[in-house]
């Protein structure tokens, strides 16, 4: 039976860091565990395509290996990992762009509903109805607020981006102030509610 790890942040860090730079393999599945299922969830969201962020994700971890040597520590492990994945995720969806014109409101309601729990048919229509709305903000927006979702904090969130926080903090503002100026036009109003 295996035992689950504690989360990175319950690690310590610096030992961890230690290891890593070390080549511990041992120290490479930790922070496989423990970072893979949350920047998995935020690749298929940003790419919408569960086989490609799965991709990605293996592309982040095998870079991280190839340059834990040289990892300086100035962010967390947590942020650093993001970054990388963040640069990958969006060179794929550049290239991907050029070859092929695909539906990322059907790629993204895929990725989405394999990581919920199975809903209604209505609660389906509104994911896959906010899910093309997210699709029609501006791309830094969109992948703020994706982070945002993902649990990532303003300050983390501004270190992946490499921006100051206020900048972090705006940006996120007007993206959830568009999405929700989006969501009245279309008429979709959260539960309980009514505009």
């Amino acid at each position: 039976m295996r035992t689950a790890l504690p989360p990175l942040a319950v690690v310590d860090a610096h030992s961890l860091r230690e290891r890593l730079a070390a080549g511990d393999a041992a120290a490479f599945r930790e922070l496989y565990q423990a970072q893979a299922p949350r920047l998995l969830r935020l690749l298929q969201r940003l790419l919408g395509d569960a086989g490609l962020a799965e991709e990605i994700l293996q592309d982040t971890f095998l870079a991280a290996f190839e340059s834990a040597r040289d990892f300086r520590g100035e962010a967390s492990l947590a942020t650093w990992l993001a970054r990388i994945a963040l640069r990958r995720a969006l060179n794929a969806r550049r290239g991907r762009a050029r070859r092929r014109e695909e539906t990322k409101e059907e790629g993204e309601m895929r990725a989405h509903t394999s990581q919920t729990a199975p809903a209604g048919p209505e609660a389906l229509d509104l994911a896959r109805r906010l899910l093309a709305l997210m699709n029609r903000l501006e791309p830094r927006k969109r992948q703020a607020l994706l982070l945002q979702v993902e649990g990532y904090t303003a300050a983390e969130i501004a270190e992946i981006e490499g921006e100051p926080r206020g900048t972090v903090l705006a940006r996120l503002s007007r993206a959830r102030a568009e999405l929700v100026a989006l969501a009245a036009a279309e008429g979709l109003t959260p539960p309980g509610e009514e505009i």
